[in-house]
């Protein structure tokens, strides 16, 4: 008997160990996601703080019999706020589930708060993917979803989720967090909070409580086969010690490049003449964004190295940093499902002219391309520039 085939409306059978699983198309595969057999099938995760003898003896997760959209069984997440100075709750309800062949997945559910707060960051369904079956390890971040600041019911959807690269589950993780920023207390506010701070009590909670029901995870569409090798462009393969990265001199200005920051070219480069200045600013607070990226085609999985020369700009007005790092992809021209590597270089304290380097890469199994990518980050308020130069992605070993 042949290991898996495909029937009428399902993605495949697949027999293990003796046992037959499958997966249809269309049909939900979370377990419990109406929360009508209470939390079975749940991982409950959640803090509590030793002098919170309150949340000891009532979690911040509780089922609900009749609190669903339908008057149905529900979650309810209610993670304290800043009950003890400023310690941050957060709770989370989660659930493994095999994904097997499926390559393309809708996820909903029906959220409603339980009083409207002032803003709506406090909720999420988080989306992970695993090269694990059990969800112990790979882990790459997928999407979330977050619910509008409405009232009553909402459904939330999420379309055309990927896989990640040889993934083989996928995380659902139901969240919510209190971490209201100061800023948005009115100023007998704050002195109240303040006062109550100093004998441990609880201000009442910013963010609201909420209710989650019917979430699903339903499979849209089949894994595509991987290219047949008359397919694979042999051209690609270039002999040990050469670059891929085209223009990584930027001598030739910003060609084969792909920027989403502000960027000029500059005659200060690292040995030769030619770089890239980007420019990160900030209004507020800090953060991090890609800078620039190029996409590279290869066939043999040999080893590689990738590298970057890197240089702070001593006119920037706040402190920042950089990363060099890449992304794989399952099929030529940066497409398809993908995985993000976890090596990555990022620089040290100095002004001088530093190199990132990544060395001992291996692609991972069945990726047809590569993306090297420069991240950049920024404190606070202000602006940060970086000069990039010289970057590299080479075979080093057969």
């Amino acid at each position: 008997m042949h290991p898996f085939r495909i029937i009428p409306s399902t993605i495949f059978l697949f027999l293990l160990s003796g046992n037959i699983y499958s997966i249809e198309i269309g049909k939900d595969i979370l377990k419990n996601g109406d929360f009508e057999n209470q939390l079975s099938y749940w991982k409950l995760d959640y803090d509590i703080n030793p002098k919170n003898q309150a949340m000891q003896l009532k979690p911040p997760i509780e089922w609900q019999k009749s609190a669903g959209k339908n008057y149905s069984g529900a979650i309810y997440l209610k993670a304290p706020y800043k009950a003890f100075k400023n310690y941050i709750y957060q709770v989370a309800a989660e659930q493994c589930i095999r994904i097997y062949n499926a390559g393309l997945f809708t996820v909903k559910a029906n959220f409603r708060y339980e009083d409207l707060p002032i803003n709506k960051y406090g909720h999420r369904i988080y989306v992970y993917w695993f090269e694990s079956e059990d969800c112990s390890t790979g882990g790459q971040f997928g999407d979330f979803l977050d619910p509008e600041l409405n009232e009553g019911w909402q459904e939330i959807t999420k379309t055309s989720l990927l896989p990640a690269l040889n993934a083989k589950a996928v995380l659902i993780q139901v969240f919510q967090n209190q971490k209201s920023s100061e800023r948005e207390f009115t100023w007998y506010e704050r002195i109240w909070k303040y006062l109550l701070n100093l004998f441990d009590k609880a201000y009442p909670p910013k963010t609201g409580f909420g209710y989650w029901d019917n979430i699903a995870l339903i499979p849209t569409k089949l894994l595509e086969p991987p290219p047949s090798k008359n397919s694979i462009d042999n051209n690609y393969t270039l002999p040990l010690g050469q670059n891929y990265v085209k223009n990584g001199s930027f001598q030739s200005g910003l060609e084969n490049w792909h920027f989403m920051s502000e960027k000029t070219w500059s005659e200060d480069g690292h040995q030769d003449d030619g770089a890239v200045r980007t420019k990160l600013i900030s209004k507020d607070s800090g953060r991090g964004t890609h800078a620039f990226t190029q996409c590279i085609n290869f066939v043999v999985s040999q080893l590689y190295e990738m590298g970057i020369w890197l240089k702070r700009d001593n006119s920037s007005t706040q402190n920042g940093g950089g990363r060099y790092r890449s992304t794989w992809y399952e099929k030529e021209d940066c497409q398809g499902r993908a995985t993000t590597s976890h090596k990555h270089a990022d620089p040290k304290p100095g002004n001088d002219w530093q190199e990132l380097k990544v060395d001992n890469i291996i692609p991972p199994k069945g990726s047809r391309s590569v993306k090297v990518e420069a991240i950049q980050s920024i404190l606070g308020p202000g602006e940060f520039s970086i000069y990039w130069d010289n970057a590299y992605f080479r075979p080093v070993k057969n």
